[in-house]
């Protein structure tokens, strides 16, 4: 059961909202991007706080290793976009 949906306007934003999910009592936590995935993975199956990332795309910028054919990319970020910053 989803308590509440918080959309984040900064990355201190999330680590708040992780760090109040460690405290009595904890809560589950789960991040959504776009909304993109067809199986509910971003759903929180107990009672939790789901994370709206959509709205951070640019906060932190795509992170690309060439050399490992690696890129770490935050959670507001689509496709197209991770695709202009790696070819």
């Amino acid at each position: 059961t989803t308590l509440a949906v918080v959309r984040p306007a900064s990355l201190d934003d999330v680590v708040k909202v992780v760090k109040a999910a460690n405290k009595w009592p904890p809560f589950a936590v789960s991040a959504r991007g776009h909304g993109h995935s067809i199986n509910g993975q971003a759903d929180t199956r107990m009672k939790g706080v789901v994370v709206e990332m959509g709205e951070m795309k640019g906060c932190v910028p795509p992170k690309v290793w060439e050399k490992e054919m690696y890129v770490d990319v935050w959670g507001g970020e689509l496709w197209i976009d991770v695709l202009k910053a790696t070819m």
